[in-house]
């Protein structure tokens, strides 16, 4: 017996020991049919025990198992040490999309990347009888949490969801505080996150990430540009990016809106708690009764938004989408607002449009200021055809100011008498007053998205597009990624943005880096290179006739006694010798400039 125990001990540390033995190395998400999941781990090492959980956000909130692999005792380490879990790609003609009407039929989007001859190469199965190149891939676009778990005793059982359709999954997070309630495993192999955004905190409307470890962390994948923002006094903003609508009753009919979501408030603005967005006229405000019981409207549909006048950070979403209705039976219907402007002057109205096949063809302003009698305002706008072509606006002027209750009606006229089929999208809808515009960065997720785990063991941003270089690699060792700091003479020119954190000009980089910590932490992009154009070749970094003013307030004098003692054995603008640290050489320097500087 004692034998018999014995062999079993050694036979679980024997299994532990190849557990820690196995890691993530490399995941690639966001791009069609390239995606794969890269382990490591002694070759022949079998995966079977080990379960793949993607957490990130659905139904019950952030948290939620989105796809769920369990290995098989056969899937094995390559000889090479790696095995790439993959996307199966859609190479294996023919194909049906699953809707019905013909299109994209025979679509193919093969895997875009050659997995290592040496590695195990695991595609991921497909969903039976459907064929969209979308039911295989990843979900993008959020932050993600993997883990690579043995023993894994959850109740989510359900192993053949498609990876982007996991909504239902088990919520392992029930309060969505970043703290894992339910951990339904033995052991945590190896975790990493593909984050999002910047911060040690998700931004508005993301999910948690459940890794603490911050060297496990990948990203932010962030794309930040500069641009021209509506800023003043919002009124209200109504970007319709709901959850929890009906499903569409079929393919491409688009969610539906529940009898009891309008009068709908903004989403956000001064008036978030008292202004409210009605429906009226023609057929929209029609009410239909699904089989379950649902009160809906019949004549609208939530269909894809767009980011086109939406608040900064903000995602396409949906959008109000008003169907044609009975051959014309829609024309007329209206979208009205109702807020005051009591206290206030100079009104817009903006909001991005879209008309489809035989939506209207024009929507019409009017307002009221009584709550009856309406008037015409302007001539009718022209809807365009696709989003982001043009911001619509009605610029009331001064006509509404300090009116104490004013409601507003965007009017559709203009739909097909004889088709039903096409609709007019209404998305981001704002109430502006003293309206003003300003420059800010504007950060948006960058797909697809690629981490790796370099050679010198931490996680790092891979290269964004699948060019056949070292850092795609699905089944072979990892690149060894440079890291800089300010000054490393292959940092990158501070006047071009590169892909690394940092550039080679010390100064320039450490004066830019302090206003924006995202050009040392993340990388040196546009932003980053346009704010380095006062201090390239010179500038601000020429050499200051003070260089114990640390604070530039043109006195050398308590404040910049405290700068120096913060970084004490540090280097940087404090080390005002240039050894190499802050020492009392410094100190000394320090104080032989005490007082007002020359000039």
């Amino acid at each position: 017996m004692r034998l018999i125990a014995t062999m079993g001990t050694a036979a679980l540390l024997m299994t532990a020991t190849s557990m820690a033995q196995v890691s993530i190395t490399e995941v690639r998400t966001g791009s069609f049919n390239t995606e794969y999941i890269e382990f490591k781990g002694a070759p022949g090492t079998s995966l079977g025990g080990m379960t793949l959980l993607v957490i990130g956000d659905g139904t019950g909130g952030s948290g939620v198992v989105e796809w769920r692999y369990p290995f098989a005792a056969t899937d094995v380490i390559g000889p090479n040490g790696y095995l790439v879990l993959r996307n199966p790609g859609d190479d294996v003609p023919p194909f049906v999309d699953g809707n019905g009407d013909g299109a994209n039929d025979n679509l193919q989007r093969p895997f875009g990347l050659v997995v290592d001859s040496g590695a195990t190469d695991l595609p991921w199965p497909r969903v039976a009888g459907n064929w969209n190149a979308d039911v295989t891939q990843l979900e993008g676009g959020d932050n993600q949490t993997y883990l690579l778990v043995s023993g894994y005793n959850g109740t989510d059982t359900f192993v053949t969801r498609a990876p982007n359709s996991g909504s239902n999954g088990q919520d392992l997070d029930t309060n969505d505080d970043g703290v894992l309630d339910v951990t339904p495993w033995a052991s945590i192999v190896d975790s990493m996150v593909m984050k999002q955004s910047n911060g040690s905190t998700p931004g508005s409307g993301n999910e948690w990430w459940y890794e603490t470890n911050a060297a496990r962390w990948c990203g932010p994948f962030e794309s930040r540009s500069v641009q021209t923002v509506t800023t003043g006094g919002i009124v209200g903003v109504w970007t319709f990016n709901l959850t929890g609508l009906l499903p569409a009753l079929s393919s491409g009919d688009g969610d539906r809106f529940q009898a009891n979501r309008f009068p709908m408030a903004p989403e956000s603005g001064d008036q978030a708690a008292t202004a409210l967005l009605s429906l009226g006229g023609g057929t929209v405000a029609d009410l239909a009764t699904d089989t379950g019981g649902n009160s809906y409207f019949n004549w609208l549909r939530s269909f894809t938004g767009t980011t086109t006048n939406a608040p900064a950070g903000a995602l396409a979403g949906g959008a109000l989408s008003i169907r044609n209705g009975t051959a014309g039976g829609n024309n007329g219907s209206y979208v009205e607002l109702s807020f005051t402007m009591a206290g206030l002057q100079g009104m817009k109205v903006t909001w991005a449009a879209q008309r489809t096949s035989s939506g209207f063809n024009s929507v019409q302003a009017s307002y009221s200021l009584d709550g009856t009698t309406f008037t015409d305002f302007g001539t009718a706008i022209t809807y365009p055809t696709s989003f982001g072509t043009a911001v619509q606006t009605v610029d009331f002027g001064n006509l509404l100011d300090n009116a104490a209750s004013v409601k507003v009606r965007l009017t559709g006229s203009g739909g097909s008498t004889t088709s039903t089929s096409g609709n007019n999208r209404l998305d981001n809808i704002t109430l502006l007053s003293n309206q003003t515009t300003a420059q800010v960065v504007v950060s948006t997720y960058a797909s697809p998205v690629h981490g790796l785990k370099s050679a010198q063991g931490g996680w790092v941003i891979g290269n964004l597009t699948p060019a056949a270089d070292s850092f795609d690699t699905p089944g072979k060792d990892n690149a060894v990624i440079p890291t800089f700091a300010c000054g490393d003479a292959g940092a990158g020119d501070c006047a071009v943005a590169h892909g690394n954190g940092g550039c080679s000009d010390q100064c320039c980089c450490e004066s830019v880096c302090a206003t924006d910590p995202f050009c040392c932490d993340v990388r040196w992009d546009a932003i980053c290179a346009t704010a380095a154009a006062g201090c390239v070749g010179g500038g601000d970094c020429g050499g200051s006739e003070c260089p114990a003013d640390l604070n530039g307030d043109a006195s050398v004098d308590g404040q910049d006694l405290g700068v120096l003692l913060g970084n004490w054995g540090a280097g940087g603008a404090t080390d005002l010798n240039g050894d190499g640290s802050v020492d009392g050489q410094d100190l000394g320097i320090m104080l032989g400039a005490w007082g007002p500087c020359a000039g």
